[in-house]
């Protein structure tokens, strides 16, 4: 597996040939009508996201486009759009992600968060990443799926979440 830098045409390739539990986070989530919307979108907004790269087994056929867009003030959105090539490198992208991706792109964030499928497979894959569900929004999609909220939290600011939330209302 290698990260490669996300050019135009290797964001296209993922996007458009994306798998279909990709596609229902994204569409379920987003007013980006399809794929090719989608594409354009990343690609025009590829220099404000840190650390984007796509990763792949065979350069010319990447199978995942990842990197966090900043939301607000050390606050940022991850993008993690893959495609059926992605069980092939799902181990040594999850060592990637550990060594280079955390501490050199996440790192520069207090909290990335990310809103996905409420399925256990998200859930776990989301888990080893280092993400915490936050809670499961009901009737969240578009057509009224259910999407879980997940967080990262930088280690600096994991203190101050450690001791309960003191009720509100």
């Amino acid at each position: 597996m290698k990260p490669l830098a996300a050019s135009p045409d290797l964001i296209r390739h993922v996007v458009l040939t994306m798998r279909a539990a990709s596609a229902i986070e994204i569409f379920g989530n987003s007013f980006v009508p399809d794929r090719a919307a989608l594409a354009q979108m990343l690609i025009a907004a590829a220099p404000s996201i840190v650390g984007l790269a796509a990763l792949a087994d065979d350069p010319a056929y990447p199978s995942v486009v990842v990197g966090v867009l900043p939301a607000a003030p050390g606050r940022g959105s991850m993008i993690f759009v893959a495609n059926d090539g992605f069980p092939a490198i799902a181990v040594p992208a999850h060592r990637w992600w550990h060594r280079v991706f955390v501490p050199g792109v996440m790192a520069q964030f207090r909290r990335v968060e990310f809103t996905g499928a409420a399925d256990p497979a998200s859930g776990r894959w989301l888990r080893g990443l280092g993400f915490t569900c936050e809670g499961i929004a009901r009737a969240y999609g578009k057509d009224g799926e259910d999407f879980g909220h997940w967080g990262w939290v930088h280690t600096t600011w994991r203190s101050a979440i450690d001791v309960p939330l003191a009720r509100v209302g």
